[in-house]
């Protein structure tokens, strides 16, 4: 995953935010959206995760468009590399991984950064968590 890339793409609700610096983050993340962030772009994803895991900001659940559109972009990606399964083992680390996400919707079984259903996209080979937290297998290194 590139540097600077980790949250772009997923929306949040700020209105729970209180503060001083308000304006200062949500200019900040309207850059980090379009790419322009620069340097500090880690110290900033660091922060955006702090504030989601203390509910100063809510992830905001893609609409059904997104959720249709990536659910069937990993779906096309699945059947043009040959609908490969990654093992067990690895299937249960990307789910364990998952569940430990404050973005994970239990209730629902999905992601709330891409609305994918994880105990189905977690078995595809050639698909990643759209914030880095597993990505695509190549085979076990040995």
């Amino acid at each position: 995953m590139r540097e600077g890339t980790k949250y772009v793409g997923i929306g949040l609700d700020w209105s729970k935010f209180s503060g001083r610096s308000i304006e200062r983050r949500l200019h900040q993340w309207e850059s980090y959206q379009a790419g322009e962030f620069g340097p500090g772009v880690e110290a900033f994803e660091r922060l955006i995760e702090r504030l989601i895991a203390t509910g100063r900001v809510d992830v905001v659940e893609p609409g059904i468009v997104r959720k249709v559109a990536t659910f069937s972009t990993a779906i096309a990606r699945d059947v043009r590399t040959g609908r490969k399964r990654v093992p067990a083992g690895v299937r249960t680390r990307r789910m364990e991984e998952c569940r430990a996400c404050d973005l994970y919707n239990g209730k629902k079984g999905t992601c709330r950064a891409c609305g994918c259903v994880m105990t189905r996209k977690t078995h595809w080979s050639k698909v990643e968590c759209p914030i880095g937290r597993w990505g695509i297998y190549e085979g076990e290194k040995g």
